[in-house]
């Protein structure tokens, strides 16, 4: 009997370790990655922690960030991170689960110097307005304040980014107003495109994008061609994006 009742314990034992584990890889690709989106400080705020003495006690600051979706998040942050941020600040939020990471504010191209802008600017070749976030190359550019580069030093960027183990995002812009934005998660290889249509007021996807396809799409925007066409890609409004991500 105690021999069964023994194995009985390590049986329950090992069902229990393979459930948490097969719980906790699954977050992996989402919970646990670097995310970053473009997001609003709504409201900052600070509580006081009382102490087990009951008499000391230490103050917790807080902030709230409203992204691009309505989406809510509230995170713990330093002092000194608090000092940094005002209620209507915009820029680009970097995240991780309930961690916050960095918040870039809109402007904030200290990474990338005038001379800089003004040698890739000279650069021979077809050429289109380029925005990028991507912290772990020192490449800060805002959506607000592209430069203009040649499509050749753009693919050089993908090639960085996309052997990146950081997440990061990307966008190119011709001279029609054609707009096509990339995306990248923390350890991955593949992008997602959104191809914005202001006049049906929705962008049209295409998820799992390979480096050498991200290429082809550029010099499809940059050629005008029909992207949407070629790849039958989704389309989804902005109204039905925005419902799917609302979650106070």
């Amino acid at each position: 009997m105690p021999y069964i009742f023994g194995v009985i314990v390590i049986a329950l034992g090992l069902i229990f370790v393979i459930f948490i584990f097969n719980d906790t890889s699954g977050k992996t690709d989402g919970f646990y990655n670097e995310s970053m989106v473009e997001a609003c400080v709504t409201r900052l705020f600070e509580e006081s922690e009382v102490m087990h003495s009951g008499t000391l006690s230490r103050k917790q600051y807080f902030v709230e960030f409203v992204d691009k979706f309505s989406k809510r998040m509230i995170f713990p942050i330093s002092h000194k991170q608090f000092k940094t941020l005002t209620v209507g600040d915009s820029g680009m939020l970097s995240y991780q689960g309930y961690t916050f990471l960095r918040f870039i504010k809109e402007g904030q191209n200290s990474a990338i110097s005038s001379q800089w802008i003004q040698a890739i600017e000279r650069k021979v070749g077809k050429k289109c307005r380029f925005y990028a976030f991507a912290p772990s190359m020192n490449l800060l550019v805002s959506q607000e304040n592209p430069v203009v580069i040649t499509v050749d030093q753009i693919k050089s960027y993908v090639d960085q980014m996309a052997s990146s183990s950081s997440a990061c995002s990307f966008g190119i812009e011709d001279d029609a107003g054609r707009a096509m934005h990339f995306s990248k998660m923390q350890s991955h290889r593949l992008f997602s495109m959104e191809l914005p249509d202001v006049l049906l007021k929705g962008s049209y996807w295409l998820d799992e994008v390979p480096v050498i396809q991200v290429k082809q799409l550029i010099d499809m925007l940059v050629s005008k061609e029909n992207i949407s066409n070629v790849y039958q890609l989704q389309f989804v409004s902005w109204n039905s994006k925005v419902k799917e991500r609302i979650n106070f």
